[in-house]
């Protein structure tokens, strides 16, 4: 009964307002707002569904979104009501803008990456055209024709004015709505995609530091809907958090458990490896852009397509791991960055270059003592606050590029030479890490016209061409660069790493063309016999490696990860996504966990401030 009378009022306030001839096209206009902001997130999840299954909401939840989005239309005066074209168009933005960042960051775009327009380089900007297609154009298509009719009605637009009751309905209705959009969501939540059992108070969702924002917020998009999600990226910007007395106790925990750890776990894979004599060379750290390391082994007609790192990785005295599972996230280069120097993991829901790239973070720069260390780039200073966490790693000197723009690898490698040279002239031990950029997608275009071009049949995607010939011109740059520290006497008393940032952007190569699995690689590390493994490890792990072949066992934060050295059971890794591979037991799969954990609180909690 009460139900009847609820719908009869409703038609009655209904018909009364159509009955009002001068509110006739102010109600269409809003019905066919309310319609288009509906179409177009509908749209989008169908476009990224495909790519990221987590961006898909519930249609009441989006229902209840549009209409809070729109509700205060009811609220503008008459001479107002043009700018309802305001949410629509931002709606639309909004769409194109996560479009293009689900596809090349699988995931939605964080607010505060939003304004970071100094990392929108020429290549930046290559690399977000090549994302689009056609079918893109269908976002457009409404809009523009809701503005259209919006210009044709605007006299008609502007007469009549709602009903306070009416107002005040517009306002009260959206209760209702929230509620039936996610009056399950605390038990949705709480399952975490089965990621995260242990949440079990609805209020979790917003409130537990510890558990909650270490996860991808994305995975919970179906109940939370995308006004709760940006309510949520919001907070996360503009409230600082500081860890609790227990969440500190924990963290400091952790490391005393590590660094017991460090110090017992000598290297099993080689008793004889001496690396007390590597305290005393120097370090040079190689991260080259967007390396596949199965793109590294390949070969065309016979000859391999970057002789130079196939010849190191077929070296029976280099360490090589060609099984590294990418734990980068939204900051892509600059998380792989953060995690080799520091040890710690990326966050899972901003791009902590952005967010935190102020900091005294631990890192090899810091462990090393003695050293002299320099960081060298290809990119811009500000280029995600780069000039900020080469401070915050502890660095000495940092050379990024002084031209304004993007340098290639062949330039990048020869001022590390002269940077090699300059520090080893001070007759102490030095650090140095060196920062490739050439083999950035797009690869929409051949840097070179050899024979891997002519390789149609071999590799017929256009391309997977392109990259390999960039990933031929990196190799010969490094191969030169090493054949110069060779010549002046540098090579013999140097350890040298070189390890991927992270794997080739999915969407800028063919599907399923290469794996995700990315290269690490030490020469010179003092082994008797080196390990050539494809056991799953993450990028985490090559931090306290490379401390344990430095012959550093007494560092304060010696990483969340663990040496592959000491660790001879490691084959087991977990993405910022909570994907994991290899088969932990349960044990290690808490310990993987954990380790995002522990980093995020670090990070996000002010520790290191």
């Amino acid at each position: 009964m009460p139900m009847k009378i609820t719908l009869s009022k409703a038609k009655k306030v209904i018909s009364e307002m159509l009955k009002s001839h001068a509110l006739i096209v102010p109600t269409l206009i809003f019905v066919l707002a309310y319609l288009v902001c509906y179409l177009q997130f509908s749209m989008f999840m169908d476009m990224t569904r495909p790519i990221n299954a987590w961006i898909d909401v519930r249609h009441l939840t989006l229902v209840a979104d549009v209409w809070f989005i729109l509700m205060f239309y009811f609220l503008l005066g008459p001479c107002w009501r043009w700018t309802v074209l305001l949410p629509v168009w931002l709606v639309t933005a909004f769409c194109y803008v996560n479009l293009w960042y689900v596809r090349a960051f699988y995931d939605l775009m964080p607010l505060d990456m939003m304004l970071m327009a100094q990392n929108l380089s020429d290549r930046v900007v290559d690399g977000a055209l090549e994302q689009l297609s056609a079918e893109d154009l269908a976002l457009l298509a409404l809009p523009v024709a809701f503005t259209v009719l919006v210009i044709l009605l605007r006299r008609p637009l502007r007469q009549g004015r709602f009903e306070t009751d009416i107002k005040v309905g517009a306002l009260v209705l959206w209760i209702p709505l929230f509620y039936f959009g996610f009056r399950d969501r605390a038990d949705y939540v709480n399952r975490f995609y089965h990621v995260n059992a242990p949440l079990s108070k609805m209020m979790d969702v917003y409130y537990t530091f510890t558990y909650n924002k270490s996860y991808k917020m994305s995975q919970h998009l179906e109940r939370l809907g995308f006004i709760s999600y940006l309510f949520y990226q919001a907070e996360d910007i503009w409230f600082s958090r500081s860890l609790t007395r227990d969440e500190r106790e924990k963290v400091n925990s952790f490391w005393e458990a590590r660094r017991q750890c460090m110090k017992a776990g000598r290297p099993v894979v080689d008793s004889c490896a001496d690396f007390v004599r590597n305290r005393s060379r120097n370090l040079i750290f190689i991260i080259v852009e967007s390396l596949s390391s199965e793109a590294a082994a390949m070969t065309v007609n016979g000859a391999p397509v970057a002789p130079v790192l196939s010849s190191l990785m077929a070296d029976s005295s280099s360490l090589v791991f060609t099984s590294v599972i990418p734990q980068t996230n939204h900051g892509r280069s600059s998380d792989g960055q953060f995690i080799y120097n520091t040890g710690l993991l990326p966050l899972r829901n901003a791009v902590l270059a952005k967010r935190y790239p102020q900091a005294t973070y631990p890192g090899l720069a810091r462990a090393l003592k003695g050293y002299e260390s320099s960081e060298v780039c290809g990119e811009p200073p500000t280029f995600y606050n780069h000039n900020h966490t080469n401070q915050s790693y502890g660095y000495d000197n940092f050379l990024p590029s002084d031209i304004g723009y993007w340098l290639k690898d062949e330039v990048i490698f020869n001022r590390a030479l002269l940077e090699a040279i300059r520090l080893n002239s001070t007759g102490k031990p030095f650090f140095m890490s060196v920062i490739t950029l050439s083999m950035h997608d797009p690869y929409d275009s051949a840097p070179a016209v050899t024979d891997i071009s002519a390789a149609r049949s071999v590799f017929p995607d256009e391309r997977s061409r392109n990259y390999l010939e960039q990933l031929r011109l990196t190799d010969a740059a490094l191969g030169s660069f090493l054949n110069e520290l060779k010549k002046r006497g540098i090579y013999d008393d140097s350890v040298i790493v070189i390890a991927s940032d992270h794997e080739p952007r999915a969407r800028c190569l063919p599907q399923g063309w290469i794996s995700d699995r990315v290269l690490f690689m030490v020469l010179n590390s003092g082994m008797c016999k080196a390990e050539h493994s494809d056991r799953f490890i993450g990028q985490v792990d090559v931090f306290p490696t490379v401390l344990q072949i430095m012959g550093v066992d007494d560092y304060e934060f010696p990483g969340v990860g663990r040496s592959v050295l000491a660790d001879t059971m490691l084959n087991y890794a977990k993405d910022a996504f909570g994907r994991v591979y290899g088969t932990p037991d349960a044990t290690q799969a808490d310990a993987m966990e954990n380790m995002w954990q522990i980093s995020e609180l670090m990070v996000a909690g002010g520790y290191f401030r």
